[in-house]
């Protein structure tokens, strides 16, 4: 049979509208190449003509040495305390304590207002003994962040077994409170308690329909209550709040292995507090793959949730606002547990506008005719949604999220999941308002080495099982210790 030389017309006719297949090619990468350098453009641009990060360095992040050998003895003394000889009572020197319901009169004639206000809430903060995890973690903050106040939220029965009178406040009994806490507590902030910047007060667990006096699990009721924004500050204690829920299981196996197990977060290194001020709200972001989501987006997630969770004389708008949120690269953010950043105005505005049907601490009758009401019990996503769906607050976006707050999701994997910057230089950018090094720390994951950002602070409510393992692996590693030096005596 004959050979058929058959040309392809359309092969023909392409070849001459657009050449040859190198002609075709090189054409291609000239486009690409204008594309990416108009990206790179836009990108400097919309970051004020940045071509340069600037990469914090560690006096950024850790503003003096941390390696105090008090801080080794009490470590080693704590793990191992038949090794250690008990050191005989020190004579009571402690001249100036606080009040129970405001700071020292001297801390209070030399400055007018705290910068910030770090609220501490363990129920059983008076049993934790010196070297605890928990006063490491207490002791972190004190240390990096020195010119905060400091309020220990606790519970008053967890010192009636070992103090009289405590319902009646004797000054005796006060000082007796203040010394056996200054007596627990790490070196840096014992300086805290003695220039006034420290105060204690005692939670009414009634009032905020909390289990037990020293039972503090669904803490939550007391965040969504507007009374506790109002009545548990005092007049020196900023709108900016940094809290740590730490020791909230009502278990009874985390209530006898308080002195052992390892705090809720971490605090790492120091952050710009004015690159914060904007934000109403930040807490640590869910990761999208995680069960939570059940295969949804976290638009539809947040949305869904919505609907769920409140009832509402029209949906529409308040759904408008929660796209418009997640589409702009916002994440859901859980508040159980671990840090949180809070401005006690739009807590408060939050919970007027959307109060929950049981726990608001307003009045019931009054909110008959109220727009939304919130239907679900201990929510650590209540906030988050309820602002979402408001509009009009300022949200930090996943990425943004993860540079305060890590659980198992790091930053470069939440640019993944709630998208970011594009270029490198820009994520920089972005990590270096929050005082972080993008990419600044080599941990070991799986058996590879991979680069990631340490956080301002970590949350250590991991689950168990392998991602626990690697999550305490990362944290253990040179790099991560160097950015979070407190992480080996929590962990």
């Amino acid at each position: 049979m004959p050979s058929m030389n058959l040309k392809n017309p359309f092969h023909a006719r392409g070849q001459k509208r657009f050449g040859s297949p190198q002609k075709l090619a090189r054409n291609l990468i000239l486009v690409l190449g204008i594309f990416y350098a108009g990206m790179m453009v836009i990108s400097w641009e919309a970051h004020g003509h940045v071509t340069d990060a600037l990469v914090p360095i560690m006096k950024d992040l850790i503003p003096f040495s941390l390696s105090h050998y008090d801080y080794k003895y009490d470590y080693k003394a704590f793990h191992t305390p038949s090794e250690f000889k008990q050191d005989e009572e020190e004579e009571d020197n402690l001249n100036f304590f606080p009040i129970m319901d405001d700071y020292t009169v001297d801390f209070n004639n030399r400055q007018k207002k705290c910068p910030i206000t770090v609220v501490y809430i363990h129920p059983n903060f008076p049993n934790l003994k010196k070297g605890s995890p928990s006063l490491f973690a207490l002791e972190s903050i004190a240390a990096l962040l020195p010119k905060a106040c400091i309020v220990i939220q606790t519970s008053s029965c967890s010192f009636e077994s070992r103090i009289p009178n405590v319902d009646q406040m004797h000054l005796s009994t006060i000082h007796t409170i203040y010394k056996q806490s200054f007596s627990s507590v790490e070196v840096v902030m014992q300086d805290m308690m003695e220039v006034g910047r420290v105060r204690m007060s005692f939670l009414n667990h009634t009032k905020y329909n909390l289990p037990a006096c020293d039972d503090f699990s669904h803490f939550s009721r007391a965040l969504m209550n507007v009374e506790y924004w109002r009545d548990e500050f005092v007049a020196r204690d900023s709108d900016k709040i940094l809290m740590l829920q730490d020791g909230l299981s009502s278990s009874s196996s985390a209530k006898n292995d308080i002195h052992t197990r390892r705090p809720a977060a971490v605090f790492c290194h120091s952050f710009d507090l004015e690159k914060l001020r904007k934000f109403a709200f930040i807490a640590t972001p869910l990761e999208q793959n995680g069960n939570i989501f059940r295969g949804v987006d976290h638009c539809k997630f947040l949305k869904d949730k919505w609907q769920k969770s409140t009832t509402t004389s029209s949906s529409s708008s308040w759904l408008a606002n929660i796209q418009k949120s997640c589409l702009s690269g916002v994440a859901p953010m859980s508040f159980q547990g671990g840090f949180s950043y809070h401005s006690r105005n739009a807590m408060i505005r939050a919970i007027e506008t959307c109060p929950h049907h049981q726990w608001s601490g307003m009045d019931q009758g009054k909110g008959k005719d109220r727009n939304c009401v919130w239907k679900e019990d201990d929510d650590g996503l209540y906030f988050s949604t309820v602002f979402a769906a408001m509009g009009g607050i300022n949200l930090p976006t996943g990425a943004e999220a993860s540079f305060f707050s890590v659980r198992e999701m790091w930053p470069e994997d939440a640019l993944t999941n709630y998208g970011g910057p594009f270029f490198k230089f820009n994520r920089q950018v972005l990590a270096s308002e929050s005082t972080c090094i993008f990419e600044g720390a080599a941990v070991s994951v799986k058996g590879r080495k991979v680069k990631h950002t340490v956080p301002i602070t970590f949350d250590l409510q991991w689950t168990t099982g392998e991602s626990a393992g690697d999550m305490q692996a990362a944290l253990l590693s040179p790099d991560v210790l160097q950015q979070c030096p407190f992480a080996k005596y929590v962990l």
